[in-house]
């Protein structure tokens, strides 16, 4: 296995549950403001000299969530019907070199893969004695919490660009801002932004310098100036793009469609994984779970059969041939 490179993903699997069957849920959950959030918020608006933001208490809210009459642990999924299907997700690590299975965990369709990698990468973390330098993600792993996570334990992440809708103008589009200072950016049409305050919701509002410089603008409001709007993570965004965009990066993300995408559509199409065979979260764990230990032996097997034709394809042999040709040189 590869102990440099990872690749992480996550496939519906349809559920053993009649769609139909549905029952309404009220359930109350506790909502927190986000700490990180606030204090990012709170250190830009103390250097302009702003008073700093109190944190929110937290509150109750009750929320009506659609459930299974058949498989509650199942959860509601839209993704390929419009109407609502009953699925659970697979989310799966495995190593781009021989694409061996590392983790395999299962939990409700509503569950996105971001929230839980990193207890997933510390699982495998404590299961094989090491981490990875790189990592392959799609789109959906798109988030600045999760980043940040990966960059603090040392990890690059490669993730792939989500393009979030936006009501804009084409003419004056936020991506077509240019930053000049950290105060200060300038938009397509040449007007002066500066800084103007900074939101709860964790963006920095930038205002035009002089007053009325918009009017005429097609992407203003009205007679009113256009509010320019970053995100507190726009510095974590930037990296992300650069990994994204780097050699390396266009690399592995090509690499993954072979690696990760592979290993879902052969436990689909060769040994039933697209639906489940049983109800409730822990059996189809254990159907995930034997699905695997099958692909990974699989794979084991042809490995050792190459080995009668003199064929060791393992890192070690990768890593033996990095040092002669540093001896050599």
């Amino acid at each position: 296995m590869s102990p440099e490179t990872w690749a992480a993903d996550e496939t519906e699997l349809k559920a053993n549950a009649n769609k139909r069957k549905r029952i309404q849920v009220i359930q109350t959950m506790v909502v927190k403001e986000d700490e990180d959030v606030l204090q990012l918020v709170n250190e830009k608006r103390q250097q302009h000299g702003k008073k700093p933001l109190a944190p929110k208490a937290e509150k109750l809210v009750t929320k009506k969530i659609i459930c299974s009459a058949t498989d509650p642990d199942a959860g509601l999924s839209v993704k390929h019907d419009p109407r609502g299907l009953f699925a659970f997700h697979d989310h799966r690590i495995v190593d781009t070199l021989h694409n061996f299975i590392l983790d395999a965990y299962v939990t409700a369709a509503t569950v996105p893969g971001h929230r839980i990698l990193m207890e997933r990468i510390e699982r495998v973390q404590h299961r094989v004695g090491y981490s990875p330098k790189e990592i392959v993600l799609d789109a959906g792993y798109y988030n600045a919490r999760l980043a940040r996570e990966l960059e603090r334990k040392g990890i690059s992440a490669y993730m792939s660009y989500r393009r979030f809708h936006r009501k804009e103008h084409p003419d004056c589009r936020s991506v077509k801002f240019q930053q000049v200072t950290d105060d200060v950016y300038t938009c397509p049409c040449g007007v002066k932004f500066t800084y103007s305050t900074s939101t709860r919701s964790g963006y920095h509002e930038y205002k035009p310098a002089v007053k009325g410089s918009c009017v005429g603008c097609p992407a203003a409001k009205g007679a009113k100036d256009r509010v320019f709007r970053a995100s507190v993570h726009q510095d974590i965004y930037e990296r992300m793009r650069k990994q994204r965009l780097s050699m390396r990066g266009k690399v592995l993300r090509s690499v993954r469609p072979s690696t990760m995408e592979r290993s879902f559509a052969e436990g689909k199409e060769l040994h039933g994984l697209r639906f489940t065979r049983y109800r409730g979260v822990q059996q189809v764990q254990i159907q995930v779970w034997i699905t695997a230990i099958i692909q990974n032996l699989k794979k084991w097997t042809k490995l050792r059969s190459l080995q009668q034709y003199g064929l060791y394809l393992t890192y070690q042999m990768e890593e033996k041939k990095k040092r002669k040709s540093s001896h050599s040189s």
